[in-house]
């Protein structure tokens, strides 16, 4: 009686959760030698299963020659499988990609609730990851985690900003709940590693590594004011570095990390915390960010010889810039620059800004605003220790300012402590020189 009453649960729970079967790709004709063509067969294996049902590949390289469709929720995983050829992997449905590797082969998501989970991309023209929500299908939860990325090319160098990316995304309506982190990207010629656009919320970005890329370490381009999320913890190399190879003399868009903002405005709900930043072409830091704390940034501008930019700053926006290091800017420390606006609701503070060699005309703490009638509002400038720079701290331009809070600052090896304000003398005597 027991027996027939578990089989009963078993049956309901069968029922509500779907049946799911587990496939082994080599008893479907697949053949893992790189030199036979599974298109036709994986295609029609996808369309034939279960929905939730997961896909095998045992150990081979299986050859690619178009698109792979997946139109039904299922999971893939693999022991030592290889996707080669070209083409891309195509889930319109939600996937979990797990422990595959591809060769060429690209992956295009456009369905919540998918993953792809500790899988290699290598030696692939084009974008190795595309996530697209469009206006009528808003996606959540999409995880990308521990894979790695190497040697990602874009179609062509006239394309370089809209491919070679390791992970591209694209949104025209919203992606909520993007889990980004643990991935591994070196050798990536496009114009970023990670690239997103769009409305994203919630976001995590966390504890990657990214070394040796053409363009920017993380890209924000034209996000929407109401994204929220982090980015925490990513160690980000060399962004630039491959511009030799690729012929191009210009160090602009090789930022650690960058944001613009659609329409302008703020991302007030954004934080950058815990990033270590080394030797870049551009800023370490660029973007209006609510939150810009706890990063090291080292060396940007690190080849203006070779790769000119007009800014090589260590940090450039964000409205609280707190307990981050400096060292080594080619440009200023940190800078805050508005064209005929005012500079407003600013803190800098607790940062620690170093530079080896003093240049002319860059500051340890730089605002700069063209606004004709009130340049500062509500700015605290606050204990902040600048090192042997032309002049510690900047203000730019003519215009009033109110509420401009500059204290317990530690001035070193300076020529010049603060300038361009009409309360310099009031503002040395609540700092400290060395």
């Amino acid at each position: 009686m027991k027996v027939i009453k578990l089989f009963l649960v078993l049956m309901v729970l069968a029922h509500h959760y779907g049946y799911c079967q587990t496939i082994d790709v080599s008893k479907h004709k697949v053949i893992g030698n790189e030199n036979i063509d599974n298109t036709e067969q994986l295609n029609a294996l996808f369309n034939s299963v279960r929905a939730n049902s997961t896909i095998f590949f045992p150990k081979g390289k299986y050859k690619i020659s178009g698109n792979l469709n997946v139109k039904k929720a299922i999971i893939i995983t693999g022991q030592d499988a290889v996707f080669v050829g070209v083409g891309a992997l195509k889930a319109v449905a939600p996937i979990k990609l797990s422990n595959m590797k591809f060769e060429g082969v690209f992956v295009f998501l456009s369905s919540s609730n998918s993953s792809v989970i500790n899988c290699d991309f290598n030696n692939i023209t084009g974008n190795a990851i595309n996530v697209s929500a469009s206006e009528a299908s808003p996606m959540k939860n999409i995880e990308i985690l521990n894979n790695t990325f190497f040697k990602i090319y874009p179609t062509t160098l006239a394309l370089i900003n809209s491919t070679g990316r390791a992970v591209y995304i694209a949104s025209s309506s919203k992606i909520e709940n993007l889990n980004f982190s643990k991935n591994t990207m070196s050798l990536i010629y496009g114009g970023s590693a990670f690239f997103a656009r769009g409305l994203l919320t919630g976001f995590k970005i966390y504890n990657n590594s990214i070394n040796k890329i053409s363009g920017q370490g993380i890209e924000f381009f034209k996000v929407s004011p109401l994204s929220t999320g982090i980015v925490d913890n990513n160690k980000i190399r060399m962004c630039g570095s491959l511009r030799a190879e690729q012929n191009i003399k210009s160090g602009v868009g090789c930022n650690g990390i960058f944001a613009s903002v659609l329409n302008g405005g703020n991302l007030n709900d954004v934080s950058i915390t815990n990033n270590n930043i080394d030797s870049v072409l551009e800023n370490g830091i660029e973007g209006p960010f609510g939150l810009v704390k706890g990063n090291t940034v080292s060396n940007t501008g690190y080849n203006m010889v070779d790769f000119p930019t007009p800014s090589p700053e260590g940090i450039f926006g964000g409205l609280n810039i707190i307990d981050n290091k400096i060292i080594n800017p080619y440009g200023h420390g940190i800078y805050i620059f508005k064209t005929k606006q005012a500079i407003s609701d600013r803190i800098i503070k607790n940062n620690t800004i170093r530079s080896f060699t003093k240049r002319k005309s860059y500051s340890g703490i730089c605002l700069n605003s063209s606004a004709v009638s009130v340049m500062n509002l509500n700015i605290t400038i606050d204990s902040n220790s600048i090192d042997n720079f032309e002049t510690a701290i900047s203000l730019p331009h003519s215009g009033k300012s109110s509420g401009l809070n500059i204290r317990s600052n530690k001035f070193i090896k300076c020529d010049k402590f603060i300038k361009n304000t009409n309360q310099t003398k009031l503002f040395m005597k609540l700092n400290k020189v060395e």
